[in-house]
């Protein structure tokens, strides 16, 4: 994977964890007893996925364009494109926001 797409990877994977603590409810759970937090999995949709990164107030989220943030999501969401390589990227995001497969 080229160091460019990892830069922004990264970048995604600090706007979810901002986006997680910031909606965490007190007891750590969600109403149903799920756990609360973003989860990015094969059933996260392009929308989800770009209502969450988006929400973030940082620069260097603000600064990644449209085209960027899709080439991020294609490479972390196994629905889009699943590929050997993916199981390498999907493996720098913490199991507390990855769905289980």
């Amino acid at each position: 994977m080229d160091q460019k797409l990892e830069g922004k990877i990264e970048i995604v994977d600090g706007a979810v964890k901002r986006y997680n603590e910031k909606h965490k409810p007190n007891d750590g759970m969600d109403v149903d007893g799920s756990p609360a937090a973003f989860k990015v999995g094969i059933e996260t949709t392009a929308k989800e996925f770009l209502d969450v990164v988006k929400a973030d107030e940082n620069e260097q989220v603000r600064a990644l364009t449209d085209g960027e943030l899709s080439d991020v999501f294609r490479a972390v969401c196994p629905s889009v494109f699943p590929s050997p390589s993916l199981l390498v990227v999907l493996s720098r995001f913490p199991d507390s926001y990855m769905k289980k497969f």
